[in-house]
């Protein structure tokens, strides 16, 4: 069950630069002179299409950023949950332990806000390369 999210994650990012290259291929999207994580391509058309693509560029860099994080090993995240899968059988209830108390599940937390700006930005630079910004 943990893997449905980080699933659903990685399928709308590798769809959505699919979707994109095909709109820019037709002409109807393009890669703005300067992007950012709303903006990775606008519409060369009509309104609708402008804010399609800002839609989908918001839920592509927000997958993809959540991709990641959710396979950190550090609990409330999915990557704790899978951490017990592959654990031995004498650490489950230290990690079971671990995933109850409230102080480290805030902790999780607080690490994933503090690696943000270490992953954020590469992430935002790839999909930028990847549609030729």
């Amino acid at each position: 069950m943990a893997f449905a999210g980080p699933l659903a994650n990685l399928a709308i990012a590798i769809t959505m630069p699919v979707v994109f290259r095909i709109g820019i291929a037709t002409g109807f999207l393009t890669t703005p002179f300067f992007s950012d994580s709303e903006h990775l391509v606008v519409s060369t058309h009509s309104d609708w299409l402008y804010i399609a693509a800002r839609l989908g560029s918001i839920a592509l860099y927000l997958n993809s950023i959540l991709f990641l994080f959710n396979k950190m090993p550090v609990p409330p995240l999915d990557g704790f949950s899978v951490l017990k899968g592959i654990l031995p059988k004498a650490a489950i209830g230290f990690h079971d332990m671990v995933a109850s108390h409230p102080a480290l599940r805030w902790g999780g937390i607080i690490l994933a806000w503090f690696a943000f700006p270490f992953v954020g930005r590469p992430v935002f630079q790839f999909i930028t390369r990847l549609l030729g910004s």
